[in-house]
């Protein structure tokens, strides 16, 4: 914290308050020890109700059965849906007139396929029923998923149908299906990417109708608008990228403008440095790959000796490079001494674990 003329603090990242005193939201554990004040909430954004946390181990508000610090777990006899949770299988499905379908059970002819086998869409069963109980989604809209094998050399076209099971004839929504040539299981959705518009089923039970002939189905899956479409689910990118720990899909890069058109001298161009005012040999290393090659200082009373040139009289800030593993704040102390003066000031050395 830096106290300006105003009488403003001037605070540390993701630090406010007129003292700089409480973490911003999203953020909790102010420490003095912390180069950028706060950590950042992990509240999960599917689990927790807001992205903002309390206390001093950062608890999230969890949505109603989920739990857990960061709300990431379900509770007891409880679970969480995946993308595919509205999934019906075709084999379960009947013919027009009621009937039982005929599927298939080679792992040869359709490799890993789900449940009980896969239905074979030939011209003597070119059409399919499966009963749909649809859940409720926001404004009720869906695309629809079919896993497949196209065993063919051409695209098939098929059309699917849905109609409420509860409704009057008129009321039904059908669109086109292109199942690509395809020896492996694939995916195809309805619709696809293009400007159509998805279904719009209200909860309750629907009836889908799939015809087409030459491919093989295993099962459908309605991808609610909740899941594609998820506005609230954005996830929010609060810690620094480290250079140790597991890795980091996302991480915020803090970096330095460069500076070296400025003038600067390299710590291991110093001969040697005192350790209780007696010389020592210097020691180097490069803590990674990213780090240049540092000067390795160790001890508790450390004076490093570096002659810098200044190029003419001015104001100058002294800026320090450095990497230290230790988790503690310390202060080190800066002389800069010339012919006529001897100016000093203070640098404080946080953990710098951050790339």
């Amino acid at each position: 914290m830096d106290v300006q003329r105003d009488g403003d603090c001037h605070c540390k990242s993701h630090v406010g308050g007129d003292s700089c005193d409480i973490c911003e939201d999203g953020y909790f554990a102010l420490e003095k020890s912390n180069y950028f004040g706060c950590r950042g909430c992990q509240c999960d954004i599917g689990g927790a109700i807001t992205p903002m946390c309390s206390g001093s181990s950062g608890v999230c508000q969890c949505r109603e059965h989920v739990v857990g610090n960061a709300c990431q777990r379900p509770e007891n006899n409880y679970y969480f849906p995946d993308l595919h949770h509205m999934k019906y299988e075709i084999e379960d499905g009947t013919t027009p007139n009621g009937k039982q379908l005929r599927f298939g059970y080679d792992p040869l002819e359709f490799p890993e396929f789900s449940w009980r086998g896969y239905t074979q869409m030939t011209s003597l069963q070119n059409e399919v029923r499966i009963m749909l109980n649809v859940e409720k989604s926001s404004l009720s809209l869906f695309r629809a998923i079919l896993r497949y094998i196209n065993p063919g050399i051409e695209a098939v076209s098929g059309h699917v149908t849905f109609y409420p099971s509860w409704a009057k004839a008129g009321v039904a929504q059908s669109k086109e299906i292109i199942f690509l040539p395809s020896k492996e299981p694939a995916f195809v959705t309805i619709p696809g990417n293009g400007f159509a518009d998805p279904f719009s089923l209200a909860s309750g039970t629907w009836i889908a109708c799939i015809k087409a002939e030459g491919v093989l189905l295993d099962y459908l899956v309605l991808l609610p608008r909740d899941y594609y479409e998820a506005s609230l689910l954005q996830l929010p990118v609060t810690e620094p990228c480290a250079h140790e720990g597991p890795p980091q899909a996302n991480c915020l890069l803090y970096q330095h403008l460069p500076v070296t058109r400025f003038p600067c001298a390299l710590a291991c161009e110093a001969r040697h440095f005192l350790l209780d005012g007696e010389p020592r040999p210097l020691a180097v290393r490069q803590p990674t790959p990213a780090h240049p090659v540092m000067v390795d200082l160790s001890g508790i009373e450390v004076e490093l000796h570096l002659r810098l040139q200044v190029p003419q009289v001015g104001h100058y800030v002294v800026m320090v490079e450095y990497a230290t593993e230790a988790e503690q704040l310390s202060v080190v102390d800066v002389h800069v001494e010339s012919s006529a003066s001897v100016l000093g000031g203070q640098v404080n050395i946080y953990s710098c674990k951050y790339r």
